[in-house]
């Protein structure tokens, strides 16, 4: 249940983290994100309660751009996976030259060096060069992101900082918060956390004993909460209340945090969804899908784990034109026979998912994503099932544009299953519906354990 009062506040709370004068005085807002999303009812509400205007989609979601261009927002609410595609996307565009890769490298640092300095330029060198038509993408007058919904990798905010030459500050909320517990200041360009918490809002991290977490001997543990933004509870569920708020009135969120000495909070993963190895070590899955989402190849990612074996396995969404052109332009080329349909630009998508080389082929680039941004060895998937997506929501956002793994999959399942809000494989909020996915691929991921010990 959240009560008007507790709406109220989280509104005050956002507009005073909205320090642009210009920002508050006229805003413009376009409504992507679906209504039961909390970040999305914030950012409308705030609209409206400055005097600002609301563009919302004209058609489905692959018209975005077209309605951003028309509207012109000057600030987006979004949430990680379209900041990532879009970083993907312009990645992969200059991976092709290296003269490119390194200007776009060193325009980046410059861009930062100057926020650093206070200095917000759009009219540089860089600009015409790189950024300008990156920003027209979204209308061109965005002035200020805010991010949330789920871990946002830091070379993804440092790319978007870039990019839209404005402030883009990382957020952590939850529905039952009414939304927001912390985010990031204006005049921060720090990476890796969420920012400070709101005001009004108390917090404090509790041991989680099944995990081995003891905040004295680590400093992470649950985050808890209690504040006059938060719920009261489930309507007319006493026992689902009892649960997520204890005797003493805390709000157990579930997430697994710890606080940087000052006072910056970073989110390592949910109480619930990691899961354990048999060597004893905890996987946090939303890390590790947020890190290999990074990779062009691929959409949707669900990494899950079974706590007898030593390693995780994966089921993957791939961007099928992406994957395609790959292998078309790999220099080794693409293996084919006589027989037409094993081209890439002819053969199909379940052809695809079924080559053997191809699969190989992408998994050596998940592992690569996965070296790249400093994930472990255990966190590194080993096997994994390729799912095909003819319209993946956010398919659009291309058009922008020390681990060794000694295993190597040996035997793989297919399907053509993609996680939608239809099949509930996605949550109301686009969030993956862990419990759901568990019980639809639970003797997928059961054969690939087994497929893969037999072949060891």
């Amino acid at each position: 249940m959240i009560r008007h009062a507790q709406f109220i506040v989280t509104l005050k709370n956002l507009y005073h983290r909205l320090e642009d004068q210009e920002c508050r005085a006229c805003p413009v807002h376009v409504c992507y994100l679906p209504l039961a999303h909390i970040l999305e009812q914030l950012a409308s509400t705030t609209t409206l309660l400055l005097g600002g205007r609301i563009g919302f989609l004209t058609g489905d979601i692959t018209g975005l751009l077209n309605d951003m261009r028309d509207v012109q927002p000057n600030y987006l609410f979004t949430v990680p996976r379209v900041l990532s595609r879009l970083y993907t996307g312009v990645q992969q565009r200059v991976s092709s030259s290296q003269l490119m890769s390194k200007l776009l490298h060193f325009a980046i640092q410059s861009k930062l060096h100057d926020q650093e300095r206070g200095f917000y330029n759009q009219t540089g060198v860089w600009d015409l060069l790189f950024f300008r038509r990156i920003r027209n993408l979204l209308g061109g007058h965005i002035r200020v992101i805010l991010c949330g919904g789920a871990p946002v990798s830091t070379d993804v905010l440092r790319f978007t900082r870039a990019a839209f030459s404005c402030p883009v500050l990382s957020a952590y909320g939850l529905t039952e918060a009414c939304g927001t517990v912390c985010s990031g200041y204006f005049r921060d360009w720090t990476t890796g956390h969420v920012g400070a918490l709101v005001p009004e809002l108390t917090a404090k991290l509790v041991d989680v004993p099944e995990m081995g977490l003891l905040v004295a001997h680590g400093g992470v543990g649950e985050l808890v909460i209690k504040g006059p933004n938060c719920t009261y509870g489930y309507y007319n569920d006493p026992e689902q209340t009892s649960q997520l708020i204890d005797s003493d009135g805390w709000l157990h969120t579930g997430d697994l945090a710890s606080f940087r000495p000052n006072g910056a909070m970073e989110i390592v993963g949910r109480r619930k969804a990691s899961f354990k190895l048999a060597q004893g070590e905890y996987v946090s899955p939303d890390k590790v899908e947020a890190m290999l989402q990074l990779c062009p190849l691929v959409d949707q990612v669900y990494v899950d784990g079974i706590s007898v074996y030593t390693f995780a396995v994966a089921i993957v969404v791939p961007n099928f034109s992406k994957l395609r052109q790959f292998l078309t332009d790999m220099s080794c080329g693409y293996p084919t026979t006589n027989d037409r349909s094993k081209h890439p630009k002819t053969c199909s998508d379940a052809e695809l998912c079924s080559d053997p080389y191809v699969r190989e082929l992408l998994l050596e680039e998940l592992s690569k994503t996965g070296r790249a941004n400093g994930l472990k060895g255990f966190e590194l998937v080993s096997s994994f099932s390729l799912l095909q997506c003819a319209n993946d929501m956010l398919l659009f956002f291309y058009c922008c544009s020390n681990y060794t793994d000694a295993t190597r999959p040996k035997t793989l399942h297919l399907t053509t299953e993609s996680f939608t809000v239809d099949n509930e494989l996605l949550t109301a909020n686009l969030k993956l519906a862990r419990a759901h996915l568990r019980r639809r691929f639970e003797h997928t991921i059961d054969q690939l354990y087994r497929e893969k010990s037999d072949a060891d």
